[in-house]
């Protein structure tokens, strides 16, 4: 029966699927209305509704119904077609997540990522089955690094990198190689991996400029001057980032000349220079707003913040910080919620609030340890010394910093 049909379809989701995705990927050629069928195999008990926070909903089924409706599909001899269309359904989405980055619609399809993605995780093992050129693959990895980034999926971003690479024709000099070497070297990155960030944003930096990709090129060279700044490269660091901010000015980008501003100002922070360093990131802080690109007030915040710790500002620092951290939970965003109860144990350590200090620095590294962030683990480490060295225990101290 058709509503059989529908049954056997659904089995190609994993975790479940809105309305909108089962009519995309599973009504064509069906003579029976989604919405009837649907309801009819809630009555069975063949497929479960969700209602999520939003009033969507949202269908799913349990595993081992899932299985069989997948065996119904093969009988059918409809297997391919449909999870090809499942494929594509859900590459669609990662363009449009895409071209909402930066901006005020980025959250909401940042969480609806989350929400489809073990559906993203069944695209992505279809296309590097079926994609011979790798370029589609390689394309869809670039559009989900910033998810991956962003919500702590960092070891999983870069294992379909690496996948998607050892396929035959994956090294070209094309766009959607240059754009995945660039995202999942923002991945390597965060987790402190900074010769193979190096390599990534490197390699990144060659395609573009081959390809005449002027935008390209001014986000590689971001890159390399975070890069820069992380191993000490002061003097190079700037350069990179007045380069890459005098391209994004021209091209009238307003999300990469914030993110220069922003980079100009962390930059200068490194070195001690806090009044050009306020000055950028206030700079950077205001283009951000401009766009409503939560994450990056979150990041100009948590900036400000050091600033502030810095200048023994420890009311105006607990404001930016913990103005920070609430954006950062909104996100999602692990590694900078991880950063800002980081900074914010930094302030009550000045404080001499060592028990608060001590709590922050424990969130703080558990979430580091998840996420596989080797310097920040470092970082948390050197302040669990600082406050040993505080409380009179130099031995515990000392054997901490071994540990870091």
């Amino acid at each position: 029966s058709e509503e059989q049909k529908l049954f056997a379809r659904l089995g190609v989701f994993v975790g479940g699927c809105t309305y909108q995705a089962v009519e995309a990927v599973c009504g064509d050629t069906l003579n029976i209305q989604i919405a009837e069928g649907l309801e009819s195999l809630l009555l069975k008990n063949l497929t479960q509704r969700q209602i999520l926070p939003d009033g969507e909903s949202r269908f799913m089924m349990l595993e081992t119904m899932r299985e069989y409706a997948i065996e119904k599909l093969i009988e059918q001899h409809e297997l391919a077609t449909v999870q090809a269309k499942h494929a594509r359904y859900f590459r669609s989405m990662t363009d449009k997540v895409a071209q909402v980055a930066y901006g005020s619609q980025e959250v909401q399809w940042l969480d609806r990522l989350e929400l489809e993605h073990d559906n993203l995780r069944a695209m992505l093992d279809w296309y590097l089955d079926y994609d011979v050129t790798a370029q589609i693959s390689l394309q869809i990895i670039a559009n989900l690094a910033r998810f991956w980034e962003l919500k702590g999926h960092l070891a999983e971003g870069r294992n379909w990198f690496e996948r998607a690479r050892s396929l035959p024709d994956a090294n070209q000099s094309s766009k959607p190689h240059a754009d995945a070497l660039l995202g999942i070297g923002d991945i390597a990155y965060i987790q402190c991996d900074y010769t193979r960030t190096h390599e990534l944003y490197t390699s990144a930096l060659k395609i573009y400029r081959e390809l005449g990709d002027e935008l390209g090129v001014a986000h590689a060279l971001l890159g390399l001057g975070e890069v820069a700044t992380e191993v000490g490269d002061y003097n190079i660091a700037p350069e990179l980032f007045e380069e890459a901010y005098t391209i994004m000015k021209r091209f009238n980008s307003t999300s990469g000349c914030a993110r220069a501003l922003t980079q100009l100002g962390w930059g200068a922070l490194r070195v001690g220079e806090l009044d050009v360093a306020h000055l950028h990131l206030k700079q950077g802080l205001e283009a951000y707003q401009m766009i409503d690109d939560q994450v990056g007030i979150a990041l100009t915040n948590s900036g400000l913040g050091e600033i502030a710790i810095r200048n023994d500002d420890y009311d105006a620092a607990i404001e930016f910080l913990e103005a920070s951290l609430h954006l950062r939970r909104q996100l999602g965003q692990k590694w900078g919620i991880a950063a800002s109860l980081g900074s914010l144990a930094w302030v009550a350590i000045k404080q001499q609030e060592l028990n608060h200090a001590t709590s922050l620095l424990l969130q703080s590294l558990q979430i580091r340890y998840e996420i596989g962030d080797a310097g920040g683990i470092a970082w948390c480490l050197e302040k669990f010394a600082e406050i040993s060295t505080l409380l009179e225990n130099s031995e515990h101290a000392v054997c901490i910093l071994g540990c870091a």
